[in-house]
């Protein structure tokens, strides 16, 4: 199943965004570096697109050191990000963890997979608090910033790895309903980052 999609616009017009939810049957093994490798696995997955009038190099570098209040400030239901806690190492260094707090006093565990500037910044959140905790075993997510017309294609793909049908069927219409207008609020807000000035 897949949401319609919209075609992006230009770096003229504004943000450009190209929506699309789609749930894969256990039929493929588990992402990449996710704590699931190797078995097969139900997942959701939602991606964004949008077009910044910066080069990847700038727009990476920006993206991988702003902070997540600034960008992540709720929507609906969801809860906004109130900072970050525990990071281990730098995070544009593979293997770098923190967590993750929210402003209704709950956490999750982010921890970088591979950074590959200026192209792609992948990370895996897994520890979700109850009730999330009994749907999702564990999110991947990953970020690609590609040269276009001397500016930055920004995509975004999160995918939720659940524990099975019956909890794919649960968390569908979160996703598309919230998680998803969630997601076009947050790269919105990464493409005025990466095209701010200085």
């Amino acid at each position: 199943m897949r949401a319609a999609a919209t075609k992006p616009r230009g770096p003229r017009g504004g943000p450009a965004s190209l929506a699309g939810t789609a749930v894969d049957r256990p039929t493929r093994p588990a992402p990449p570096g996710s704590v699931g490798q190797g078995r097969r696995m139900h997942r959701i997955t939602t991606t964004r697109r949008t077009t910044a009038r910066a080069t990847p190099a700038a727009a990476f570098d920006r993206f991988v050191h702003l902070e997540l209040a600034d960008i992540m400030r709720g929507f609906g239901p969801l809860a906004a990000v109130s900072g970050t806690s525990g990071q281990t190492g730098p995070w544009d260094r593979a293997g770098s963890e923190r967590l993750i707090h929210t402003d209704d006093g709950h956490a999750v565990r982010q921890r970088v997979l591979r950074c590959e500037r200026p192209r792609r910044f992948r990370y895996r959140i897994d520890r979700f608090p109850a009730p999330i905790d009994r749907l999702v075993e564990e999110a991947i997510s990953e970020w690609r910033f590609d040269a276009t017309d001397g500016h930055t294609r920004i995509e975004w793909t999160y995918t939720y790895c659940t524990r099975g049908l019956l909890a794919t069927v649960i968390l569908l219409p979160i996703v598309k309903l919230l998680w998803a207008g969630y997601m076009s609020r947050i790269i919105a807000a990464v493409r005025r980052t990466c095209e701010a000035p200085g």
